[in-house]
């Protein structure tokens, strides 16, 4: 009896033990936000980078830092527009072809972010030359100039981002400032009132979102109650398995979902440092839904905002490679 009862207990606790574990695998994976989904990656613009009508500029001083593009945005109609500073214009593309080239009608040494207003009008940042937020029509003619530095933003060079806020009533032009963003301009482009707000707001500017780095490998993720400027729900910690260099967004989309991009970096016994790239989505309840690779950028070309994310929650990358630029469209 003894003999018989004892490999049944033992098979009994393996069981159990292998149940556990199996289960304990799948949560804690899950809470990690380990899960990857296989996006289906397509080449959406790729452009030989030169000086010509088709080309897109880069630069690779020998003493200095290479130069690629500065940013990019996408219309809803699914152009894309890359600020081809170098070349003062902007290289509008859709569905592979470049469609049309707007003159950047000021200095644009300095210009370092791109977006669109409601109404088509395209928003410039340059936050260290001419020190100014400058609205343009589509034609390439100035329609506003708003000096960054003034009330509410005292150091033009810590405003590095336009955040264009499309509905509700903080509808406007706004930058980021070191935590906090502040509204420069209305919809229609024409200068408003200073507002200042922490973090960030979303789409319809119902609410806040921001994000920090808490440790080598975490991420700390806020979003404020609905409603308010001031009351925020509790933090969600997300966590990686390599340190963190820097991060981008978070971005919201129409849906309330929520993106978060993180670089990362680690290193062999033998010091050969490996890069991974990735991008963590969550749902509008604030939930990890899954995680996706994006590429990393093997030429050394900087890009200040390589991605960004669509109204409609299309995630786009733009790269540089040795000889050409690339954007990359990420399909869930």
């Amino acid at each position: 009896m003894k003999t018989q009862f004892l490999p049944a207990v033992f098979t009994i606790i393996l069981i159990v033990f292998l149940i556990d574990y199996i289960s304990g695998q799948s949560t804690g994976q899950q809470a990690a936000g380990k899960k990857f989904i296989n996006a289906r990656v397509t080449e959406v613009v790729k452009v030989k980078i030169g000086n010509g009508p088709e080309n897109i500029g880069a630069i690779s001083p020998p003493e200095a830092e290479a130069i690629g593009p500065m940013s990019f945005t996408i219309s809803d109609e699914g152009e894309i527009y890359i600020l081809d500073q170098l070349n003062s214009r902007i290289q509008v593309y859709r569905d592979g072809k470049r469609t049309g080239t707007i003159k950047i009608p000021v200095k644009p040494e300095g210009i370092m972010d791109i977006e669109l207003l409601p109404d088509g009008k395209i928003a410039l940042l340059d936050n260290t030359m001419e020190k100014s937020l400058f609205i343009i029509d589509r034609l390439g003619k100035l329609i506003n100039t708003i000096p960054l530095e003034g009330q509410l933003l005292a150091y033009a060079p810590e405003a590095t981002e336009i955040n264009v806020v499309r509905e509700g009533k903080f509808a406007g032009v706004w930058v980021r400032v070191n935590g906090h963003s502040v509204k420069l301009a209305d919809a229609d482009g024409k200068t408003a009132t200073r507002v200042s707000v922490p973090g960030k707001l979303t789409f319809n500017s119902e609410r806040l979102l921001d994000a920090k780095i808490l440790g080598d490998i975490t991420i700390s993720l806020m979003r404020s109650e609905k409603g308010s400027l001031s009351m925020w729900e509790p933090e969600l910690t997300v966590e990686f398995d390599m340190f963190v260099i820097h991060f981008g967004g978070p971005w919201d989309d129409r849906s309330g979902n929520i993106y978060l991009s993180a670089f990362m970096e680690d290193s062999d016994e033998q010091g050969k440092s490996t890069y991974s790239n990735v991008m963590v989505l969550f749902s509008s309840a604030m939930k990890e839904t899954g995680r996706i690779k994006l590429a990393v950028q093997k030429a050394f070309y900087e890009i200040f905002h390589p991605v960004k994310v669509s109204p409609d929650g299309k995630i786009y990358q733009m790269i540089a490679e040795e000889r050409e630029i690339v954007v990359l469209k990420y399909d869930l």
